[in-house]
């Protein structure tokens, strides 16, 4: 389902550690840090199931050791939601340059993108294996490597800092949790929060819903 090849696109550069070692454990006493601690989004429609459009957030995490200098190659590990956020290093997301994109992508996704029987199918639109960041309204691609064609969506990532001791991925909101009203309508829409590890210190970042 994820599209062989793109007629334009841009790869997202990754921060490199070059030809370096596995990462390191960080020694007891370091730190972790996220940049942003938190994130704001304004319940949406947009928000209550997964289908490939959301928003896209880059994340910094940054490791200092006791004496609070940055610790380079050293391994952060990332753990979201069973579903709805996608962890995503840098060099699994491409920017796609889509020529045309549909006025209400939400509404055309619905109508090309799905069978009779409600399962999702890229086969004769290629562009609906593509996820689409409604805030900037921009379509991103992700790498077989982290969503295969099965439908994986990734909520896990094992990443290396570089040298400022900082591991930067992108994060993709696509679904919240939500209540159904008594009606069958949405309700209240909650918080998600994405948990950062180097194993002798922790922290969480908080992905807050609320009223736009």
């Amino acid at each position: 389902m994820r599209p062989s090849h793109l007629a334009r696109g841009l790869a997202v550069a990754a921060l490199g550690v070059g030809c370096m070692k596995e990462p390191l454990y960080a020694p007891v006493g370091s730190t972790v840090a996220v940049n942003p601690s938190t994130l704001d989004i304004a319940a949406s429609p947009v928000f209550v199931q997964e289908d490939n459009v959301g928003s896209y957030f880059m994340v910094d995490a940054q490791v200092l050791d006791p004496d609070g200098v940055p610790l380079e190659n050293t391994q952060v590990e990332v753990q979201g939601p069973s579903a709805g956020i996608f962890i995503m290093p840098q060099s699994a997301v491409k920017f796609v340059d889509f020529p045309e994109a549909p006025e209400d992508v939400e509404a055309a996704q619905k109508e090309d993108c799905y069978t009779e029987d409600g399962v999702r199918d890229a086969s004769e639109n290629e562009w609906c294996a593509w996820y689409y960041d409604e805030e900037r309204g921009e379509f991103y691609q992700f790498s077989d490597e982290y969503a295969d064609a099965g439908g994986y969506q990734p909520n896990y990532a094992l990443l290396p800092t570089d040298g400022m001791g900082i591991a930067r991925f992108f994060m993709f909101v696509d679904q919240m949790p939500y209540t159904l009203n008594d009606d069958g309508t949405v309700g209240d829409q909650g918080d998600q929060s994405v948990f950062f590890t180097i194993r002798v210190h922790s922290v969480s970042l908080t992905i807050n819903s609320a009223e736009g």
